[in-house]
């Protein structure tokens, strides 16, 4: 069971007073599928596929969302609605890419992104949202194509439905909120104890 966490709803308000009840409330709502999509057929099915890995489910993104509104502060007021519905977004998808395995995972996403929208080309309506997301999740852990740990020095600035978007801004939130995640909370104290998880596989993200 989901509990809404505070960042998506100052996301939700935010968006209703950028673009009025209506708009507001419709850009949400893709948000909302989204987040119902994956809560359905994809977090909880990682553990499945990669059991030797921490919590990568739900309970994970709750934390990502709780941890990128602490660091936020009242700097929350400095980003956009879009730029909040960017990196909500991108919370969501940051780990997905683990169902098709760890190496590599920021940049596996594509194939769950299209089962969530459902959008195929040329008339894809979501290509934006795409690249901006693509963008952000992709540099949130791994190297960058320099080889160096530095991920967000090449993410140039975008926009999404017209409003801009800092993509390097929201893809560090991302990456320091995912940091701030770990410990161990992503696996049970029976496993931590009895099963003995490895503390490499304790820090794995």
């Amino acid at each position: 069971m989901w509990e809404t966490q505070e960042l998506e709803t100052i996301t939700k308000a935010r968006l209703v007073v950028e673009r009025g009840q209506c708009g507001g409330e419709e850009k949400f709502a893709l948000y909302l599928t989204a987040r119902k999509k994956l809560l359905e057929d994809v977090l909880e099915e990682i553990r499945a596929t990669q059991p030797e890995l921490t919590d990568h489910g739900p309970r994970h993104i709750a934390n990502v969302l709780q941890n990128a509104h602490q660091l936020l502060g009242d700097e929350v007021d400095a980003l956009s609605a879009t730029e909040l519905y960017c990196l909500i977004l991108s919370i969501l998808f940051h780990d997905v890419g683990n169902i098709h395995g760890r190496d590599g995972h920021q940049m596996s996403i594509a194939s769950v992104y299209q089962h969530v929208r459902e959008a195929l080309p040329p008339h894809d309506p979501y290509r934006q949202e795409k690249l901006n997301l693509f963008a952000i999740v992709g540099a949130h852990c791994g190297q960058a194509p320099d080889k160096s740990n530095d991920t967000l020095r090449s993410l140039e600035p975008s926009h999404l439905d017209g409003r801009p978007v800092n993509i390097r801004h929201l893809a560090a939130i991302l990456r320091f909120a995912d940091e701030l995640a770990e410990g161990p909370q992503r696996t049970s104290l029976f496993m931590q104890k009895i099963h003995g998880y490895p503390p490499a596989t304790m820090a794995a993200r």
